[in-house]
């Protein structure tokens, strides 16, 4: 018998509803006036600033979103624990920085539905990476030296 914690499929499953469910909203949100005010608070700022701010902006947004996804994730493990969400936010804020520098090329043009819902799939693989990463536990061996390991307990 599997156990839910071990299970591969779980993760993709609350990994694919989740970057869909965002992938249906984002076109709601990016054009929010929220989302705007925010996007426009940094046209105030000068010309290598301003854009900056906004790559900035874009790349909180989803690092948080990738973010609540593990967060998810682990709720529905029952290992809500804040080292696993520390490391869960290093690894995404990682990951999407890395997504957002290749999806860089791409701003600004224009795409068929189709290239736009494929942009999601670097999410998709973002956020199993970051569900793995946070699921494993630090170590369970502790080193007293170099040659010799002791479980921990």
């Amino acid at each position: 018998m599997v156990r839910l914690g071990d299970s591969r499929r779980l993760q993709i499953v609350i990994a694919a509803t989740w970057i869909g469910v965002v992938a249906i909203l984002w076109p709601h949100i990016k054009p929010s006036p929220q989302f705007g005010f925010i996007v426009g608070w940094g046209t105030r700022f000068e010309w290598p600033y301003s854009i900056v701010y906004v790559l900035l902006v874009y790349l909180i947004s989803f690092v948080v979103i990738v973010w609540a996804g593990v967060a998810v994730y682990l709720s529905v493990l029952g290992r809500l624990k804040s080292q696993c969400l520390i490391r869960a936010f290093w690894m995404s804020l990682l990951t999407v920085g890395i997504v957002q520098a290749i999806g860089i090329w791409f701003a600004g043009r224009n795409l068929s539905p189709i290239t736009r819902w494929l942009f999601w799939l670097p999410y998709l693989a973002a956020l199993l990476l970051c569900m793995e990463i946070a699921r494993r536990r630090v170590d369970t061996m502790v080193s007293t030296s170099p040659d010799k390991r002791v479980p921990r307990r």
